[in-house]
């Protein structure tokens, strides 16, 4: 959903239940400035979002794995 800077001010409430379901957009003089989302708390989701959007990045598992060896040759 899109909305206009004043039109969030004026329904802040509004908003900020609609973000649980859909992401806001909120526009000043036509252009994006924010965006409103909800929050997530299945971090496995985020990680599987982020995966694959970073050139030569692998699956979970590389990543876990990678993510592992550094640990371990930093103790």
């Amino acid at each position: 959903m899109v909305v206009t800077a004043t039109e969030f001010k004026n329904n802040t409430g509004r908003y900020l239940k609609l973000a649980a379901d859909e992401d806001v957009y909120v526009t000043r003089r036509g252009r994006q400035v924010a965006k409103l989302s909800a929050v997530t708390s299945d971090k496995a989701a985020v990680v599987e979002g982020l995966i694959g959007s970073i050139p030569g990045s692998g699956d979970v598992a590389e990543a876990r794995e990678g993510r592992r060896a550094r640990h371990e040759g930093a103790a």
